[in-house]
């Protein structure tokens, strides 16, 4: 895009150049009287001609810099939109992973708990209840994480237990 912009100056410069002439020539000795020419005579008119082509052929070369860098735009945005939607689509895959990898681990801890419940209710059976306030212990630390269906009945084996040793010694 830089060279196109350097094309088109460099060529107006060298037209401005060619229609004032070369200034390196020195003044001359003796001035001569300008030829008379008349108007059917082209050559100055044959030099504004080349001049405006060159400056026409000028204007369409930024004309197409122009067309080209806007062109260049449109297809980094359109890449810039591609890897939005990306980014987002893959975002929604992450989320829906981790909702679904977080419920698994809700069913792990529920399942962990019902079997504690379980073991708990053994001890009771067993009228083992230094081992079932262990387990109690236990439940009690992860009681906020779990359903609540769950945490009642850790409730009802907590004052199972409370009632079995006459107090409220569960925690």
């Amino acid at each position: 895009m830089n060279t196109k912009l350097t094309f088109a100056i460099l060529a107006a410069m060298t037209l401005g150049l060619t229609a004032c002439g070369d200034s390196d020539q020195g003044e001359p000795t003796e001035q001569t009287a300008a030829p008379e020419t008349s108007a059917t005579e082209p050559a100055g008119s044959d030099m504004m001609d080349a001049g405006k082509e060159q400056m026409d052929a000028a204007k369409e070369q930024m004309q197409a810099a122009k067309e080209s860098a806007a062109k260049a735009g449109d297809q980094a945005a359109a890449a810039v939109a591609a890897a939005a939607r990306a980014m987002g689509e893959k975002g929604d895959e992450m989320a829906d992973a981790i909702g679904e990898r977080s419920a698994q681990m809700s069913d792990a801890v529920s399942d962990k708990a019902r079997a504690m419940i379980a073991s708990a209710q053994d001890y009771l059976a067993a009228n083992d209840l230094d081992s079932a306030r262990g387990v109690m212990d236990k439940l009690n630390q992860i009681k906020d994480s779990l359903p609540e269906a769950l945490k009642t009945e850790i409730e009802t084996l907590k004052a199972k237990i409370a009632s079995m040793t006459g107090g409220d010694s569960a925690g």
